[in-house]
């Protein structure tokens, strides 16, 4: 009874330990099947990362390559950042200074001047001496419809007044004439070279407006206000009839006659020249500079 027992003990202690193998066997094939299969995909995997092979990227299209170009070009150019520039050093440049003269002693500098803009015909209509101040003295008196004689700054013309005496006394052609190149005086100058050359001698023109009664009050102003004057005086067209008076003459026409001094000497001119020297003291007016107070 006992060995039987023994016996039956040793049988299943054979049949656990076998059991017991062949589930180690088992574990260990799985094992190595899965070990040999993760070395195969790595295999994989490292074969195809391999550095020594090209990488072939698929071709860009042109199409895509010019829209590309396209977009970079539509970029705003203050989007780029330049490096500043050094500053280039200051270049003077050496522009002559004006010298203005003393007004006593302007005269030989102002025809100077003015020789840039006249022929020698024309400059010749011009007096010598003291020009400047009779510049002055005339417009000023112009201003106020008076005529400045003694004053004036041009020489008077050599050829006489004449009028016609047919059915009525009229004005003759010839008598207009003479004063044409006196028009052509400011006909011939650009009025803003013209307005240039008073700026850079208005302070003779301003001294010399002071002198006569004028210390808070700048030339300019009266300057625009004798060109008003002329602005304002009528063209008359067509024959002009005069009345004889001993040996002058007055206009027959009321309306005229009672005219200021100088608007009747501006008809005398004739309609052709009125409208010239309206013209070119227009566009001379237009370029002055604002009247300002005199500095003390």
């Amino acid at each position: 009874m006992m060995s039987e027992t023994n016996q039956t003990t040793t049988t299943k202690r054979t049949f656990y330990s076998l059991a017991l193998v062949a589930v180690l066997a088992v574990l260990i094939f799985a094992s190595v099947n899965l070990y040999l299969s993760m070395q195969q995909q790595a295999a994989q995997l490292t074969h195809s990362v391999a550095p020594n092979e090209a990488i072939i990227e698929p071709p860009v299209p042109e199409k895509q390559i010019v829209e590309n170009k396209d977009e970079s070009n539509s970029l705003p150019e203050y989007t780029k950042m330049e490096a500043p520039q050094a500053a280039e050093p200051n270049v003077s440049i050496d522009v002559p200074a004006i010298i203005i003269p003393p007004l006593d002693e302007s005269d030989i500098k102002i025809k100077q001047v003015l020789t840039e803009f006249y022929t020698p015909q024309l400059l010749n209509l011009i007096v010598n001496d003291d020009i400047v101040r009779r510049v002055v003295v005339f417009v000023d008196n112009l201003a106020q419809g008076k005529l400045a004689q003694k004053h004036t700054p041009f020489i008077k013309p050599l050829e006489p007044f004449t009028a016609i005496e047919e059915d009525i006394l009229t004005i003759s052609p010839q008598s207009y004439q003479r004063y044409d190149p006196y028009v052509d005086l400011f006909v011939q100058i650009p009025p803003k070279q013209a307005v240039a050359l008073y700026q850079q001698y208005s302070v003779l023109f301003d001294e010399a407006y002071q002198e006569i009664g004028y210390p808070d009050k700048s030339f300019t102003g009266t300057m625009r206000e004798a060109i008003d004057l002329i602005l304002a005086t009528p063209v008359v067209t067509g024959n002009v009839p005069l009345i004889a008076q001993s040996v002058t003459y007055k206009f027959a026409y009321s309306e005229w006659e009672q005219l200021p001094a100088a608007q009747k000497q501006l008809l005398r001119m004739g309609p052709r020249n009125l409208k010239k020297l309206k013209a070119a003291l227009k566009l001379i007016k237009q370029e002055l500079p604002p009247e300002q107070q005199v500095e003390q």
